[in-house]
């Protein structure tokens, strides 16, 4: 209430001294910013959305209408304006009106007595995502804890990962996914080597340089044009040089002008990590709208063979399913290993609607209600750009000034600036069609509306998932027409190339063949040659031509008719287009089509299923009978069985923000409990072959040091040299590449307060008292480092009973430690395990 009596006395100030950072809720931010700085673009619509915002808001919270007064000027809404924005005005004056703000029932929705703007009045926080105590290494990034269990369970699967590996790192929107991608670089900042980070969009590229101007003052973002072109020939530079410390790029970029750049990088070996954001568009849009997508991989492959640093590989993503983890590993999967770290659960932000449309006419009736009700910043997502731009201007002209375009035809410029105004609220409404949102940091989006059917389920929910990133309750409307249904499933049916074209399109490409001298079986072939002479295919447009060619390469290199390899480029070589592809016959009947019948339409028959399957999830999903919860854990539920190649599995936290099936069984929400996820076991056998502690270890590969039990819980209670000599041990494991240490709080406080001990090294800690399970400890070398009390801490306990740990541990006990077993004995009395004294150890170890 301080903060609506602040806005009360605003709006008949005559000069008055605010800042949107003076206000803690976000609809009172967005109404000061537009209001006091940007009343220029302020259209009486635009204001009307905003005030009500303020008086549902304060009405929700209070349980009861709440009334404003506001100025009855030319510059704000007449009484019409605001009745149409459902808001009443109980009095009018001649210097200002008195208005309320009435819930939303509309007629066209049902509503089950629940007002359909509730939610995304009363903002309840619908998460329970908690900070969870960090490692050392995070003090690069400015941070002492990770956003959530999951994301640290991530971040230590990715950095004890060996050299070479490829990792999914599936986690659920709002974990930190991006900062999976950003901190292997910053551990990186001292050493010559650079991080590739491929982004579907040039927006996300934008926004990544972004967050990470802290860290650097130097570009990171390689995106096209004029106004790029000095940035992104010193990133090359930087590139070649190591100096590059990550760089954000699309597949196109990385193809083309990055190619010689990465080349010599990756000879000079400087390549660390080779990672993929969203990467579940190599499979689910790679077929259909970019190639390049999927020939990323044969790139990833031409540069390990010519690295001298085994660099490791990641794709990122939060939707994976399981034909996304087939096709990546079919394309990612060598050296190896490979494997997925999954913590997925469904998103408890959004609470969902649906309605059926009669016609256009009466969508974009039932949209400006939509908009003249619900609170800003909201999406609005079109399958088709054209659809997109109809409806921006028809917003435009119907008084919504604070609304912009973003679509695959949006000049790179006019992003930039486009991100820039979302972001520092100076836009309320989006039209866009699915390129936009992907990863842009914009956490407040209160609502997605879908004015279309997406051609499948994966693609509805990324787009939902643009909202609702504070973690505050959001909302996400579907208005459809009969029309919108033949369209998705004409966008959903995905034109794999067929046997007959594919044959004919690889038939005249072979024919044009230019032979690889030295290397039998290996052609140069013409990705811009027509498919046949035939009138049609002459005049075809070439790059939709060229782009077909490249599809056909990589359905037959899926399928083993051919390896689609990457040709070097001489490092003067100015980049003017490539338009042949370098590929190796695996197959000698490659023109038979028995064999074509054989592999090829495998490979067609199971993107398809994948593709109908989503496209009857989204069906389900319009039918209201089932609740979404069910339809999208359906989608992304991974089992061991279920797929060709990889056995990792994802197991799905189902939650429901409220459909129309809970909401007539009026169902409330539940708060969701976190999510379960331990970091990937990674086989580490060989890359831990420590000699000097390897001589301590017993057939067990465990040590116990007892050390005397009079050293105080608080190391810091000892005198300097004690206390040294504490640290020093420390260090002398963490040099035998001991990378897990297990204390207790206060202890862990001690080592981790000297910030010389751990700088940049990556060394994950565990706070004793707080980990029950050893199946959560990454699967590393463990220094374990029992409180000086007389009983056994739990899991301690069930570490020394194991049979099989598959790492090596040593374990400081206290000197006088009891026997858990038979009482009154001391523990190193009775001991088979290798032990040693403190002072013993510390000799023999020369400290």
């Amino acid at each position: 209430m301080e903060e609506f009596q602040r806005i009360r006395e605003l709006l008949f100030e005559e000069n008055p001294n605010v800042t949107p950072d003076k206000f803690e809720n976000s609809y009172y931010k967005r109404f000061v910013q537009a209001y006091f700085y940007d009343r220029g673009t302020l259209g009486k619509r635009d204001l009307a959305v905003l005030i009500r915002s303020i008086l549902r808001f304060e009405s929700e919270q209070q349980n009861s209408p709440k009334s404003l007064r506001v100025p009855n000027t030319s510059d704000w809404p007449t009484q019409t304006i605001w009745e149409e924005h459902g808001v009443s005005v109980i009095v009018e004056q001649q210097d200002g009106m008195i208005i309320e703000a009435q819930p939303w029932y509309p007629i066209w929705l049902q509503t089950y007595d629940s007002a359909v703007d509730h939610v995304v009045s009363s903002l309840p926080k619908r998460n329970k995502f908690e900070p969870t105590y960090g490692d050392p290494f995070l003090q690069v990034a400015g941070r002492s804890s990770y956003r959530t269990r999951s994301q640290r369970d991530a971040i230590r699967s990715i950095l004890s990962a060996p050299k070479g590996a490829t990792l999914v790192v599936n986690l659920p929107t709002g974990t930190g996914k991006s900062f999976c991608a950003q901190l292997p670089s910053l551990l990186e900042l001292n050493t010559s080597g650079v991080t590739i980070v491929v982004v579907p969009t040039v927006a996300l590229a934008l926004d990544q340089e972004r967050a990470m101007s802290e860290f650097w003052d130097y570009p990171t973002a390689y995106v096209g044009g004029d106004d790029r072109k000095n940035i992104n020939e010193t990133i090359r530079s930087n590139i070649i040089n190591g100096e590059q410390v990550i760089v954000f790029t699309s597949p196109e970029s990385l193809l083309t002008s990055l190619h010689v750049p990465l080349q010599i990088a990756a000879e000079r070996g400087f390549l660390k990590y080779f990672i993929i954001d969203e990467a579940h568009m190599v499979s689910g849009w790679g077929d259909e709208f970019r190639p390049a997508f999927q020939e990323i991989a044969g790139f990833r492959q031409f540069l390990l063979e010519k690295s001298k640093y085994r660099f490791k590989t990641l794709l990122l993503s939060a939707t994976v399913t399981r034909y996304c983890l087939d096709t990546l590993e079919l394309m990612y999967g060598k050296p190896g290993p490979f494997r997925m770290y999954s913590a997925v659960q469904l998103r408890p932000e959004p609470e969902y609607w649906i309605s059926a449309c009669h016609n256009d006419e009466n969508r974009m009736t039932r949209l400006l209600e939509t908009l003249a009700q619900l609170p800003r910043p909201l999406i609005i997502y079109t399958s088709k750009v054209e659809d997109a731009q109809n409806l921006y201007e028809q917003l435009r002209e119907h008084g919504y000034e604070r609304t912009s375009l973003m679509t695959g035809k949006t000049k790179n410029k006019d992003r930039q600036k486009m991100i820039e105004q979302w972001q520092s609220q100076k836009i309320d409404i989006v039209v866009a069609t699915s390129a936009f949102g992907l990863g842009v940091d914009q956490s407040e989006v209160r609502a997605v509306i879908h004015a279309c059917i997406p051609e499948n389920l994966d693609r509805f929910y990324q787009e939902v998932g643009r909202a609702g990133r504070d973690g505050l309750a959001c909302l996400s409307l579907l208005l459809y027409t009969d029309d919108d249904r033949k369209a998705a499933a004409g966008l959903n049916s995905k034109i794999i190339i067929g046997i007959e074209r594919g044959m004919q399109r690889w038939n005249q490409m072979f024919h044009g063949k230019i032979v690889v001298e030295g290397k039998p079986l290996q052609y140069r072939v013409p990705v811009t040659i027509a498919p046949s002479y035939q009138e049609d295919d002459i005049d075809m447009d070439s790059e939709q031509n060229k782009a077909w060619n490249i599809r056909t390469l990589l359905l037959m290199s899926k399928s083993g008719l051919i390896d689609f390899l990457w040709e070097e480029r001489n490092h003067e070589e100015e980049y003017s287009g490539n338009d042949y592809r370098l590929i190796q016959i695996k197959n000698e009947n490659h023109l038979q089509v028995s064999v074509w019948d054989q592999l090829i339409q495998p490979q067609r028959r199971k993107t398809s299923i994948a593709d109908h399957k989503s496209l009857e999830l989204m069906e389900m999903f319009l039918q209201q009978e089932t609740c979404a919860a069910e339809v999208f854990s359906n989608l992304y539920t991974i089992s061991e069985q279920g797929g060709d190649l990889s056995q990792d599995k994802a197991k799905v936290l189902k939650i429901c923000g409220g459909c129309p099936v809970c909401r007539k069984k009026k169902k409330s929400f539940i708060m969701p409990p976190s999510v379960k996820s331990q970091p990937i076991q990674w086989d580490q056998s060989g890359n831990h072959s420590s000699w000097m502690i390897t001589e301590f270890l017993s057939k067990k590969d465990m040590m116990i040091i007892f050390y005397p039990q009079s050293i105080p819980g608080n190391l810091k209670e000892l005198n300097v040299r004690e206390q040294q000599n504490w640290k020093n041990m420390i260090r002398w494991f963490v040099e035998q590449r001991f990378q897990h240490f297990v204390m207790d709080k206060e202890m862990l406080n001690f080592f981790t307060d000297d910030k010389r001990l751990f700088h940049r090294k990556v060394v994950f800690t565990t706070q004793l008292e707080s980990m029950s399970m050893i199946s959560d400890w990454p699967n590393l070398p463990t220094v374990i480092l029992h409180p000086p009390t007389s009983e056994f801490i739990r899991c301690v306990r069930r570490l020394l009973n194991s049979t099989s740990l598959g790492k090596k541990v040593v374990l400081f006990l206290p000197n006088e430690i009891k026997d858990p077993i038979v009482k009154g004995r001391r523990f190193r009395d009775v001991t088979m395990l290798t032990h040693r004294d403190f002072k013993e150890f510390l000799m023999e170890v020369g400290i």
